[in-house]
């Protein structure tokens, strides 16, 4: 299945897939939806790709969607997280712009374990927080692990690691320089 369309200014979420497994869903506008741009339960091994999250409550949210890939996509100005994993591993979050949600860039929440985000690019979120990121699961790597290549976080000291948010204690050991 592959989705293309622009959704707006729904009461609940703007683009919703359930138990629909190799899905695409790309080239999507989903703005001022009050709760997710788009959300995929139980949705495994599909892609978002160049879809365009802005203004929602969430931008994109992966519920118990293993095997999934999330890139090229724009997520900013939501009013929680850019992306959220829940549930969710052996993901891949990659070249993505996360910029000025409320809250992080991305969340990995509750057994959201195994996956790897790299080449984001990582803008002014969580401007009240200590991290732009949060992952309170295990085994994720916030960085390529074949090229050591991270993420870019406009935050960042421009030394050392970046400390992720979350019980885990993760860091992005190789950030970028620039944007992705």
């Amino acid at each position: 299945m592959t989705v293309r369309d622009q959704i707006l200014n729904n009461a609940t979420t703007g683009l919703f897939l359930y138990s629909c497994t190799y899905s695409a869903i790309i080239n999507n506008t989903c703005e001022n939806n009050n709760k997710h741009g788009i959300s995929l339960e139980s949705s495994s091994s599909s892609t978002v790709a160049n879809n365009t999250c802005n203004n929602n409550y969430r931008g994109i949210s992966l519920s118990l969607s293993n095997s999934s890939t999330v890139a090229n996509n724009t997520c900013s100005n939501n009013n929680w997280e850019g992306i959220l994993l829940f549930y969710s591993d052996f993901c891949v979050i990659t070249y993505n712009l996360l910029q000025e949600n409320i809250k992080y860039g991305v969340y990995l929440f509750l057994s959201s374990d195994n996956n790897l985000i790299h080449h984001n690019t990582f803008v002014d979120n969580n401007l009240k927080g200590n991290s732009q990121a949060l992952d309170d699961s295990t085994n994720n790597y916030w960085y390529d692990t074949l090229t050591l290549e991270g993420n870019y976080w406009s935050d960042w000291s421009g030394t050392g690691s970046y400390a992720i948010d979350g019980s885990t204690g993760t860091e992005d050991l190789y950030p970028l320089d620039e944007p992705c």
